[in-house]
């Protein structure tokens, strides 16, 4: 497993997966619990991070790639 991306928010991550479930690429989010839950930790430690199979790496940075951009457009 690779890690493709890292969100602030577990939620956002969350969104991040479906779009990749989506296209046929499964992805887990890890690190997303804290004791805090709302509270926005900015420390790596806390970060929720978007991982995938090695071999779907690039597909899936080219589609969260195109669904920012799609979404930066709006």
């Amino acid at each position: 497993m690779k890690v493709v991306a890292t969100y602030d928010d577990p939620l956002i991550a969350e969104v991040a997966k479906g779009a990749l479930a989506n296209e046929g690429i499964t992805a887990a989010v890890i690190n997303e619990s804290s004791s805090f839950p709302g509270l926005s930790m900015s420390s790596e430690q806390f970060r929720a991070k978007l991982i995938v199979n090695e071999e779907d790496y690039d597909r899936a940075k080219e589609i969260l790639s195109r669904n920012q951009s799609e979404s930066e457009s709006v």
